[in-house]
């Protein structure tokens, strides 16, 4: 992580299967994710891999996350 933090990351894409109710397990959700993405400070950040439970748990209570999850048909615009 101190290599990661060293570096200006523009672009930054992780893993962040669960939603806040899980915190254990070999994925990261999606607070973990967002607060790592927070101490890297990357310029763009962007969570990926989201499971269908966890989509339905963001809409069901409204969760406004400071990340957006990649979906089918993202593009980059560069």
């Amino acid at each position: 992580m101190q290599f990661l933090k060293s570096l200006k990351i523009d672009f930054a894409f992780i893993d962040a299967c669960y939603d806040e109710t899980k915190n254990k397990g070999n994925h990261l959700n999606y607070l973990q994710a967002s607060e790592i993405l927070d101490e890297l400070k990357v310029e763009h950040g962007y969570l990926m891999h989201i499971s269908h439970t966890t989509k339905e748990y963001i809409i069901k209570n409204n969760v406004r996350l400071k990340y957006k999850y990649i979906e089918t048909g993202f593009e980059l615009s560069f």
